[in-house]
């Protein structure tokens, strides 16, 4: 599904719901961010839900006035309230992230299986931000329910039910032969391609990949322009395909209409 901001009426970007959606977005970040890293750590069930928040340094109990998302990492300058070390930056704006991109989806009418992409990506990016990699069992979770879904849409006689994965599988293949030459892709990012193009139509990928290649050497230039030495650094690509995904879902009509009109074979 393609949605159009630039036809949506006006008065949905300013009614109350979408931005109770927005703020629930903020929390999920803040739950899944947590989730994330008690499951880094090794935390066991029940243990892994019910275990307080806490300071990684000074191990104290962190109140809830300290867990607002995006507010309390304002009020209290980017640090702990009771032992002042720094809170690493994804937080808050993954938080904001992820608020802003339910916000989007909602008053597009984006259905509830791309919810389920975008919230499998944001937490695939935690993993990429802080290890450069993503743990197998998430990419292979991913995996499955697109294939269960892109099965579901064929039996069921969607239109080219298929198509987004065909793309994606060629691309990916692309990328796996660039990978000879250079090693410029992870297998793991390679995969995750596959498993967003089984939820998408064959435009809503090229449109995925356009999006996130293009932030992401976006983002290489700034690194580069910053620092020179930045020029060999390794940069986290599931951020990226994120990115690219939620600017599919959201301006896909309008965006595919721009690009079409520079490629008059499509």
């Amino acid at each position: 599904m393609a949605l159009d901001p630039l036809k949506l009426p006006w008065r949905l970007y300013f009614t109350i719901l979408p931005w109770v959606v927005a703020f629930f977005g903020l929390l999920l970040a803040s739950f899944i961010n947590a989730l994330m890293y008690r499951i880094d750590k090794g935390f066991k069930y029940p243990k892994i839900f019910v275990q307080p928040s806490h300071c990684e340094k000074c191990k104290k109990k962190l109140r809830w006035f300290d867990l607002i998302p995006v507010v309390s990492f304002l009020i209290y300058k980017g640090k702990c309230s009771q032992c002042g070390k720094k809170i690493f930056w994804f937080y808050p704006l993954s938080e904001l992230v992820l608020g802003i991109s339910m916000y989007g989806f909602f008053i597009g009418g984006a259905p509830l299986e791309l919810y389920v992409v975008l919230l499998l990506l944001f937490s695939m990016s935690y993993f990429d931000v802080l290890y450069r990699a993503v743990p197998k069992w998430l990419i292979h979770f991913g995996l499955v329910l697109g294939v269960l879904y892109a099965a579901w849409r064929y039996l069921s006689g969607v239109e080219l039910a298929l198509s987004g994965l065909l793309v994606s599988a060629i691309i990916s293949i692309v990328f796996l032969l660039i990978n000879l030459s250079k090693k410029s892709f992870g297998l793991g990012d390679i995969l995750i391609i596959v498993f967003v193009g089984l939820f998408l139509s064959y435009k809503l990928v090229i449109l995925f990949l356009l999006g996130a290649i293009f932030s992401g050497a976006l983002y290489g230039v700034y690194l580069v322009i910053k620092d020179r030495k930045n020029l060999k650094a390794t940069i986290p690509f599931v951020p990226f395909l994120y990115l690219g995904f939620v600017i599919s879902v959201w301006g896909g009509d309008a965006l595919w209409s721009l690009f079409a009109k520079g490629l008059p074979l499509w």
